[in-house]
């Protein structure tokens, strides 16, 4: 039964990479949506207590990230100031099969930041603006650190996407 719920889990979090759009135009467009940031908060979505037991902490992920962006030259607030202030959303997903002693992870990472409504030029709302997401699975012994390294592979991409938007001037 365990493997089953493992296999199934596995199955839903590759179905979920697969389903957001892929393409050349998305791409460009979400880079474009990177211009003229200079300050990011980051959340990281409550964890699963699986993730826990594996030994994946919110803190680590968060200074991992935290970093990266500090690094890039991206201000990182301690707290999100206000309501037009752009984040960066981290969701985690870990399920340990304690029968296999391996470890089945999702992770989503997206830029939330204000927007209007084509509809309505006086309506705004946080939406999606990059997103990146990917699904493995590892030993539990190897699973913090692979669960890591695909999170800054993601970071990477997203910051390689920043630098494209915002060029330093020579």
């Amino acid at each position: 039964m365990k493997i089953r719920s493992s296999i199934i889990f596995l199955t839903l979090a590759l179905i979920l990479v697969a389903s957001y759009p892929v393409n050349a135009e998305w791409a460009k467009s979400q880079s474009e949506t990177l211009k003229g940031i200079n300050s990011l908060y980051v959340t990281i979505e409550n964890l699963h207590p699986d993730a826990k037991e594996i030994g994946l902490t919110s803190a680590m992920l968060r200074k991992d990230i935290e970093d990266k962006l500090k690094n890039t030259g991206i201000t990182v607030p301690f707290a999100l100031i206000g309501n037009d202030d752009p984040y960066l959303n981290v969701v985690v997903t870990v399920h340990y099969d304690k029968s296999t002693d391996f470890v089945y992870y999702a992770l989503h990472i997206s830029l939330l930041q204000p927007v209007v409504l084509a509809k309505s030029s006086n309506l705004s709302c946080y939406g999606r603006t990059w997103f990146e997401s990917s699904a493995g699975g590892a030993s539990k012994k190897e699973s913090v650190q692979v669960i890591r390294a695909d999170i800054a592979q993601q970071i990477d991409g997203f910051l390689d996407d920043y630098r494209t938007a915002n060029p330093k001037k020579k």
